[in-house]
């Protein structure tokens, strides 16, 4: 019941792919971050041929176990229980753009915590290929990062999660992880919805980017959400809004709308597309319970001679919402524009 699994960001991933290795019946799971692969198909490696469908891994950076709740989306922790492949996405297109995860930044529905932790690393990792391409010793501007979840349930498997990835902070690390709770309808107005709970976890001051991966499901959520991510950003026209979910997702786009014409946002939609190899079985086959220094050991070099021939391929597709505050100069231009339009119809 293992199962191995390799993501890349089509295009390229900041010269990044996450490695996936599960096991159903314990509900583990191990992340591992590596150097770009190369995939041959009926294609040959140096001298040494490669067989059809092959995918040679590059070097191993960083891996952690992950434990999702066991009960899955029926039991009481319900879709915060298990990882979803829109963090993976998430990671994967901030590997390519570090510096736009800037600053305190707040994670929104982290569930068990895949998308912040792997995330934070790559993001991380890509900062430091970069001062080192580029010699100017330029570090990540990413300062804090904050995960949060409403469920009791998920939030403590959460912590033993970054546990588990030893993301504290050291002279190695020099980014603070916190994990809290964080109610939606903390921020909406509650005679809204006067069957909703309040808690009080509403934070007492702003953030610099907003992220979110796999957070929307249910239309009766978009208006807290929208409230929710409006009032974090606050009024700073450089803070933004990173969401990530599944192209086809119809509440996502319910979400955009309501964050153009309800909240005034300045609202982009980008689509990012992964490619998805699903490893033939004992091709590249750990036990997952063995130790992060084993698994690091064996992935130290490149897999040049250990080449893993992968059962299928696809491309799943994904959308990059990014949202700001709309700038006054932009404002005055979109009412020059639709004055313009109104005069043109009345003559």
């Amino acid at each position: 019941h293992l199962t191995d699994e390799i993501t890349v960001k089509e295009g390229g991933g900041g010269g990044f792919v996450v490695e996936e290795q599960y096991s159903i019946d314990n509900a583990l799971k191990k992340f591992i971050l590596h150097a770009s692969p190369t995939v041959e198909k009926h294609a040959i490696s140096g001298n040494k041929k490669i067989s059809s469908n092959t995918i040679e891994l590059g070097q191993s950076l960083f891996s952690f176990d992950l434990k999702e709740i066991q009960g899955g989306v029926v039991g009481s922790a319900g879709t915060g229980s298990m990882t979803w492949e829109s963090s993976i996405a998430m990671a994967l297109f901030f590997s390519e753009n570090p510096d736009l995860l800037r600053g305190h930044v707040i994670e929104l529905g982290s569930g068990v915590g895949l998308g912040g932790i792997l995330t934070q690393v790559a993001c991380q990792f890509a900062a430091k290929k970069n001062a080192t391409s580029s010699h100017n010793g330029k570090r990540s501007p990413l300062s804090s990062i904050t995960l949060t979840d409403y469920n009791p349930d998920v939030l403590e498997q959460c912590i033993k999660n970054i546990q588990r990835a030893k993301l504290e902070k050291n002279s190695e690390n020099d980014v603070y992880t916190n994990i809290s709770s964080l109610n939606w309808y903390d921020f909406f107005p509650k005679d809204l919805h006067p069957h909703k709970k309040c808690t009080n976890s509403k934070p007492t001051h702003n953030y610099d980017t907003v992220i979110a991966s796999d957070c929307a499901y249910l239309r009766e959520h978009i208006k807290p959400l929208a409230e929710t991510i409006s009032q974090l950003l606050g009024c700073a026209k450089e803070n933004q809004l990173h969401l990530f979910g599944p192209y086809n997702r119809a509440v996502l786009h319910e979400l955009i709308t309501e964050l153009r014409r309800e909240r005034g946002m300045l609202v982009t939609v980008q689509e990012i597309k992964l490619e998805r190899y699903r490893l033939k079985s004992g091709s590249h086959e750990v036990d997952l319970r063995e130790s992060r220094e084993i698994f690091t050991k064996q992935a130290d070099s490149l897999f040049e001679e250990n080449a893993c021939e992968y059962a299928s391929f696809n491309t799943a597709h994904f959308l990059h919402i990014a949202a700001t505050r709309r700038r006054k100069d932009q404002e005055d231009r979109e009412r020059e524009i639709a004055a313009k339009s109104a005069m043109s119809a009345i003559d």
